[in-house]
């Protein structure tokens, strides 16, 4: 059997160049990413699906949300 190396094809080295963009990409843009301004409905919404295991679905003020 042959074994060549790994960037002999050229299908190899492309698909390394992309993923080596696509990770200078995510290092240069990873701050600009955010919430998103329904974020705090859904913090809001997941303490109270907590709120509901810890008090062993006693709690059924979680069945009151309309939009999640």
């Amino acid at each position: 059997m042959n074994f060549r190396p790994m960037l002999e094809k050229p299908y190899h080295i492309l698909l390394s160049a992309l993923l080596l963009v696509y990770g200078i990409l995510i290092v240069i843009t990873f701050r600009d990413y955010g919430i998103t301004p329904d974020e705090t409905g859904h913090v809001h919404y997941g303490r109270s699906v907590v709120h509901w295991y810890t008090t062993f679905f006693a709690e059924r003020g979680i069945f009151t949300w309309t939009n999640t």
